[in-house]
């Protein structure tokens, strides 16, 4: 349901950093989920490289992923 999407990608040294951020109808990240692994896998593929993931969600506005990962210098 979101009209709007925003995808950022930086890198400084060491580090590339993607966002991804809606206005959608979002959800309480405190309860289970049921149903797909969309989440999960990038979690765990952000863990197999090194990296970080973390979800913000409020319910009504929308919902914000931020990846950061290392890299090679």
């Amino acid at each position: 349901r979101a009209t709007r999407l925003r995808i950022t990608v930086s890198q400084k040294p060491g580090e590339l950093s993607v966002v991804v951020s809606d206005n959608g109808a979002g959800f309480d990240t405190s309860q289970p989920r049921k149903g797909g692994y969309g989440l999960r896998n990038i979690k765990k593929r952000c863990e197999e490289m090194g990296g970080t993931c973390a979800l913000d969600s409020i319910p009504g506005e929308g919902t914000r992923l931020c990846v950061k990962v290392r890299t090679s210098q």
